[in-house]
């Protein structure tokens, strides 16, 4: 198998077991330098000489302990020490050892099984059905699918679902139909301040779901009791949401197994049962006519109100929904959320101990929002901002998706339209959708050259007539099952991305320096190795894109 960081955890486990036995070193980080920041060009570096205070003697000792360990375990790396960060390199026979791996495994290499066994549930999106698909849904809805694919090629089994906040009874809901209901009587009735009045929605979605109104029902709902109207046009506009979200939805190409309704949960007693298990607890307690559950006693700033003025707070359904979540054998569950609700996370995760669930086994990731920019300007969008749809009318889908994808949660996503839109390399997403088939316009230049006998030769570990370019196209081949499986483990479909951008430049000067040398004149073992090296790279190309839900251009 490929060394991965998991491999250099378990030798720093070890060595430091035999430096000091009776200290405890906790987590160990371990990660991927930046090459820039490295003389070494290391693969792997960790900051356990800081975190431990070690240096002179202790330092000097293990270093000997982790060199001593790779030899006996047969670890294939080389360490050193950079700037108080220990590294790891892998060396060259690795390098080959894995990339004959590659040519046997073909499709099937970077794929893993360290998840192998897990049911897990990612619920993400689940925006209000109060208008379109905004930038940000977008944003977690390309996010979301890319680490459902990307935990699926390490071996989980994933759910991937969708929570309808569909409740006609909320005062989201009552609020949006009254403000359907006041702009379709504005249109027999003319009243021309509503923009004005902070109590009712002016967006031109809700807007047109009030026109919409007008022509197919004409004046019908003006003599209508209030209630009965606002009951309509709330249902109205929540069905006109929820299927505008799922078309632009379809049109970014993410897909999801489980719809679950807010209201078929309340309908159905779960909500109910579940705050009648947390009272039995002696969790919920009565003040001023509302039900309080004791969040403050698990870590939580202040106790949650789970029923007001009779009815279920968002928190109660949302415990509810948790536990109909495990009651299905989910053995993990995520959830992303808007960075909005970064304060919620605690007082769901005191919420669900206090109703017994296992809030270890849930996880929520917080995804920034999207400033898209044009020519450096922002561009302007109407009440929460631009649309989904409006990002797609501006960039094409795929090159919107690594836009998208690409930062770290905790950052916003900037698209610069006028980079996304090129048709050439200094577009990013471009640059990765060429990748596969650059890498196939390579192979097929030697594959006529390379005789059936040196193709099915395997590669020696001791094989070193490598180009530069090569090398680093060797090295990224043979990283990626780490950063492939770092990336699912970590919940970072972000990393692909970047790492999907590494290869296709490395690509693009292979290419360059391929022209420029004498490539014709090398013999048989270097022109299959070198063979085998593109091929490798194209399925971690292919593979890289599937994760990303990027279609590659077939033409270069």
């Amino acid at each position: 198998m490929p060394l991965t960081r998991l491999d250099v955890r378990r030798s720093l486990e070890r060595a430091l077991q035999k430096l000091d036995a009776s200290s405890t070193w906790g987590e160990l980080e371990v990660w991927r330098p930046r090459a820039e920041k490295s003389q070494l060009r290391s693969e792997w570096c960790s900051n356990v000489a800081l975190k431990g205070k070690l240096s002179g003697s202790r330092l000097e000792r293990l270093l000997e302990l982790l060199k001593a360990d790779a030899l006996t375990n047969g670890l294939s790396w080389n360490v050193g020490l950079e700037r108080g960060f220990v590294h790891f390199s892998m060396n060259e026979q690795e390098q080959n050892r894995v990339l004959e791996q590659a040519r046997r495994a073909g499709e099937g290499f970077g794929r893993g099984e360290s998840l192998k066994g897990q049911r897990v549930n990612v619920e993400w999106v689940s925006a209000d059905p109060s208008g379109p698909l905004s930038a940000q849904g977008a944003r977690i809805a390309l996010s979301g699918e890319a680490l459902c694919r990307l935990l699926e090629a390490h071996g989980a089994q994933v759910t991937r679902e969708y929570f309808q906040n569909d409740d006609l009874s909320s005062s989201k809901a009552r609020a949006l139909g009254e403000s359907v209901l006041a702009w379709y009587r504005s249109a027999f009735e003319g009243e021309d301040d509503l923009e004005e009045n902070p109590s009712i929605l002016s967006s031109e979605w809700v807007r047109g779901v009030a026109r919409e109104a007008v022509r197919e029902d004409g004046s019908r709902w003006l003599l209508a009791p209030s209630e009965e109207a606002r009951a309509q046009f709330a249902q109205r506009a929540r069905d006109a949401a929820l299927a505008a979200q799922r078309a632009s939805l379809a049109a970014l190409g993410v897909r999801f197994d489980v719809y679950t309704s807010e209201a078929a949960l309340l309908e159905q007693g779960l909500v109910q049962a579940m705050l009648d298990r947390l009272k039995a607890s002696g969790q919920l307690e009565e003040r001023s006519g509302s039900s309080w559950l004791k969040t403050s006693a698990r870590g939580d700033e202040a106790d949650r109100p789970l029923v007001r003025r009779g009815r279920p707070t968002y928190l109660a359904t949302d415990i509810a929904y948790h536990g109909y979540k495990f009651s299905r054998g989910f053995g993990r569950i995520i959830n992303i959320w808007t960075s909005q609700h970064r304060p919620y996370v605690a007082r769901t995760k005191a919420a669900l101990e206090l109703a017994g669930l296992d809030a270890k086994a849930v996880q929520v990731l917080a995804c920034e929002g999207v400033r898209p920019r044009r020519d450096g300007i922002a561009i302007a969008g109407e009440g929460s901002g631009v649309s989904a749809d409006q990002l797609l009318e501006d960039v094409p889908g795929d090159a919107l998706k690594y836009f998208l994808i690409a930062p770290s949660w905790e950052d916003v996503a900037v698209v610069e339209v006028e980079v996304a839109t090129r048709d050439d390399e200094s577009n990013p997403a471009y640059a990765i959708q060429l990748l596969p088939s650059r890498l196939t316009m390579l192979a097929s230049e030697l594959e006529a050259r390379v005789d059936f006998a040196a193709r099915t030769q395997p590669i020696s570990e001791e094989f070193e007539a490598w180009t530069p370019s090569e090398k680093t196209l060797r090295r990224l081949v043979a990283l990626w099952p780490d950063e492939s499986q770092a990336a699912a483990q970590n919940l970072e479909p972000q990393r692909v991305a970047r790492f999907a951008l590494e290869l296709a430049q490395a690509a693009r000067t292979d290419l360059s320096s391929t022209r420029a040398s004498t490539t014709f004149e090398r013999h048989q073992e270097e022109l299959a190795a070198r063979l085998a090296l593109l091929q490798a790279a194209r399925v971690v190309a292919r593979q890289a894109l599937h994760i990303l839900n990027i279609a590659p251009r077939e033409q270069f």
